[in-house]
């Protein structure tokens, strides 16, 4: 399993935590996205981005896997 495919599986587990909520279906997307993507460009990295910067505050834990995924995806060059 790839690293993304790991962080992608952790930030499903993370999900699976957070109550129904705006914040949770936008995030599910994301998933979705990253999931059927098989050839990610700049674009999914800078959305995992700003995902990340919107959440920092109410969803510490689940920034930290939405980090994850963001870098790994920069450390692919994408």
């Amino acid at each position: 399993m790839s690293e993304v495919n790991e962080a992608v599986a952790a930030l499903k587990i993370e999900l699976e935590k957070m109550p129904p909520s705006d914040h949770r279906v936008r995030l599910e997307a994301l998933v979705q996205r990253l999931e059927s993507e098989v050839e990610v460009d700049s674009s999914l990295s800078t959305e995992v981005y700003g995902v990340v910067e919107q959440f920092e505050v109410e969803h510490p834990q689940l920034v930290q896997v939405l980090n994850r995924v963001a870098v790994t995806l920069s450390d692919m060059g994408i």
